[in-house]
This record gives C-alpha cells, structure tokens and sequence, in this order.
C-alpha cells in the first residue's frame, strides 16, 4: 500500500451528520489529493474491530472511524504499537474524544484534517483487560451510559433527562482504592479514570486531563447534597468542577479498586456489565492519531 493509504471505517448505524453524498464527497477530496483509499462499513457489533484488524493486515497506513466513542473504541485496538495513524471523523451524540483533541465536529471539516496528515503519539488505557483512549468510569455515569444505550433518542437533552431522571434515587457505592502511592476508601457517586478531559458534549470532569502525559486522572465525585446540585453542575459545564468540595482528584498510572457492591462500569461512553474489582492501568503513547 502506497504510504497515503487511507481506509475508511463507517458504523453501519451511523447517520447523524453523516453527508447523503459522504462517499462522493470522500472520493472527490481524496482522489484530489492522489490519496487510496476503500470504504468500509460495519454490519454487527464488533466488526468494526474486525474491518480495522483487517485494514493493518492489508497495509493501509491510516485508519479513518467514522462514528464516535464507542465506535472508536471498538476499533481502535487493532492499531495499537504499531506505525498505522488513527484518524476521527466524528458522528457520535458526546464525541468526547474528538473535542478534547480539538478535531471539527463537520465532516467536511474533519475530512481536510485527515487529508492534512499531522499527527501526535498519545496515550491509551486497559481496564480489567479492556483497552480504551477517553474515559472509563464506574458508578452513576455508567448507569446512565446503560439507560442511553437503549434510548430512541440521542443528543445532549435526553442525556440529560436520564441523568436527572436517576440522579435522586441513586445510592452511592463505598469503594476501597489504591493507587501508585496511597490506599484509601471513599463513598462515592462515581469514578472515573480519564485519559482525555470530557465525558463529550463539552462536560469535564477532568479539565485538566492530559493525554499524553503517562498518567490518568483519576476523578471522584461524591453526591452533592440537594442545595449544592445547582453550583456542582455549574462546575461541571463550565469545566471547573475542581472547585467543589465534592470533587478529589490525583494522578495514577496504575490503579485498583474494591467496590463494596458491583458497580456498573462505563468504557469510551458505553455501558459494560457490574464488576466488583477493577484494576486500570496506563499505556502511554502507544498509538498515533491525526490531529489538528
């Protein structure tokens, strides 16, 4: 395969913000370019991870997912230590991914980065031998992630309805931690260990988050009492939540954590069955992925 070579990934479910003319569109750029390139598109859950086994196997030397979170999740693997380029053009409800990195949320427009070609080695994650590049999580996000799963509609609002829909009934789970440099227990509403700094939809519960620095952020939220709601989820959407008192945060490369009950878990916005121990652990930069 020449060294321009691009495969395309397509959730076969995709379609919000998917052009009706994407392929003419793909072709007519690319072709522009003298870029090769071939189309994919996914038929069942986990072939996307197949397509792009296949595509590092053929020689293509970036791999293009058109989807989000999820679908960059399932197919991001197959690229892993190796010198084939990750490239997004996102068309999930959060694209958490995506916004951290600053990749435009139009295709056209995250089309031409593709064609561009820059590119940065980032870090990547595992837990309990599943690997992820955003955020995975345990706790309350997860039974979100669970309800939306199975929702008719996407988009921020109905995202939002769940989470207010379950937020009151929801009991906080104890968990024991232990991380690179101290073991400690907390009751909390959720964890999560965020590689990029956003659940998507612009939300941070890691602000800071770098992710290509070797560590992840692990961020604990308590349940804030009834009167603290309104100020905690301002913080959360004007990405300042490190101000509440409600909030812990430390760097890890590796941790493990006990949870009194299983706990739902939550991997690149999709849900994953209760676990009752988790073990999460760094990879640092270990895949390549285009960028502005």
């Amino acid at each position: 395969m020449p060294e321009n070579s691009i495969l395309f990934l397509i959730n076969g479910k995709a379609g919000h913000g998917l052009p009706k003319n994407f392929e003419k569109i793909i072709a007519s750029i690319l072709t522009a370019h003298n870029i090769e390139f071939k189309i994919s598109f996914s038929a069942y859950a986990g072939h996307l991870k197949s397509l792009a086994i296949a595509g590092v196997a053929e020689g293509f030397k970036t791999i293009v997912v058109v989807g989000g979170d999820g679908s960059i999740n399932e197919a991001f693997s197959a690229l892993l230590k190796t010198d084939v380029k990750l490239g997004i053009i996102p068309l999930g409800s959060g694209n958490g991914l995506a916004r951290h990195l600053k990749i435009p949320l139009k295709f056209e427009q995250a089309l031409a980065l593709i064609v561009k070609g820059n590119s940065k080695l980032i870090d990547s994650a595992i837990l309990n031998g599943i690997p992820y590049l955003s955020i995975a999580g345990t706790g309350f996000d997860a039974l979100v992630a669970k309800h939306f799963a199975v929702s008719r509609t996407r988009g921020f609002w109905p995202y939002f309805v769940l989470t207010v829909k379950h937020y009151f009934s929801y009991k906080p789970v104890k968990y024991q931690i232990s991380t690179d440099i101290e073991d400690f227990s907390a009751n909390a509403m959720l964890i999560c260990f965020s590689n990029s700094n956003q659940f998507g939809y612009d939300i941070c519960l890691a602000p800071q988050a770098v992710i290509d620095d070797g560590f992840l952020d692990i961020c604990i939220l308590q349940k804030p009492s009834f009167f603290a709601l309104p100020i905690t989820a301002y913080y959360l959407l004007t990405k300042r939540i490190d101000k509440s008192k409600y909030y812990k945060k430390f760097l890890s490369k590796n941790t493990s954590i006990v949870c009194g009950d299983k706990s739902l878990i939550n991997i690149d916005g999709e849900f994953h069955e209760p676990l009752k121990e988790i073990k999460v652990q760094i990879v640092p930069l270990s895949i390549n992925i285009l960028i502005p």
